[in-house]
């Protein structure tokens, strides 16, 4: 059983978090669009996540704009992003955890572990990156923000196709419609341009906290470059290709991360 509860950021937006688990914590920075109470009904997340939590606390949230947070206010960026992650880790209080980043999460990860070393135990990324703008060009960055922001289920079915890549047809559709219920278009539409413009490259010599980089094979936005290169001094505990469909989504037919 997970448990929902809410903080308030410094502007006092609500911010919904959901836990399940008892142990060492494990924080999930926000990906995407999210519904911590919806997703967890879903058979396949729900599993990764019981799986993931043996022996750990997981912890995830869904950010302003998105799932059970308050969704209205102001536009996001990344520094509100990091602040966020930072909040939320300050409010668990756990004088150390481990990180567990997906997708777009990654830059969010690397640029608080750069800022609080001794506080990251481990990172684990899957099909994350570290630059933004390496998952997209500009022109295919700004043809799908407009389409999502003008016909968010279209956009919703395009996005789909690209993060569900050989999923059936009923799962497809019900990710594309959930999509719709998580944010409203022109929300998606804002977090979908910060995911592809974000970045922590400047941040990647400062982390040396030991980590996993975890992705698809045939991953077809290469998402995980930088993130195995990331100085002398880094401890990259290993990159890991999954022999299934291009997906990037860990709960989807994939075996559980265990952070020892």
């Amino acid at each position: 059983m997970q448990a929902v509860r809410f903080i308030r950021d410094t502007n006092g937006t609500r911010i919904a978090y959901a836990v399940v688990g008892e142990g060492p914590l494990v924080l999930c920075p926000a990906w995407w669009v999210s519904h911590v109470e919806r997703d967890w009904e879903h058979p396949g997340f729900r599993n990764f996540f019981t799986r993931l939590a043996d022996g750990f606390r997981v912890v995830r949230y869904d950010r302003p704009g998105t799932g059970l947070s308050d969704r209205d206010g102001p536009p996001r960026t990344q520094a509100a992003e990091v602040r966020l992650l930072a909040m939320l880790a300050d409010t668990l209080g756990d004088a150390q955890f481990s990180i567990f980043a997906v997708s777009c999460a990654g830059p969010v990860a690397l640029s608080y572990a750069a800022r609080h070393q001794a506080r990251v135990r481990r990172l684990c990324f899957y099909g994350s990156y570290a630059n933004g703008a390496d998952i997209a060009t500009p022109e295919v960055r700004d043809a799908l923000a407009n389409l999502v922001k003008a016909r968010w289920g279209l956009g919703s079915d395009a996005l789909t196709a690209i993060l569900l890549a050989g999923a059936s047809p009923q799962e497809s559709e019900t990710f594309a419609r959930n999509q719709l219920a998580w944010s409203n278009g022109p929300k998606a539409a804002e977090l979908l341009r910060l995911s592809c413009t974000m970045s922590a490259a400047g941040a990647l010599p400062r982390v040396h906290t030991e980590s996993l980089v975890i992705h698809r094979r045939y991953d077809r936005t290469d998402r995980n470059r930088g993130l195995q290169d990331r100085g002398p001094e880094s401890q990259t505990a290993g990159r890991h290709a999954l022999a299934a469909p291009p997906c990037g989504l860990p709960w989807r037919e994939t075996p559980a991360v265990r952070l020892p």
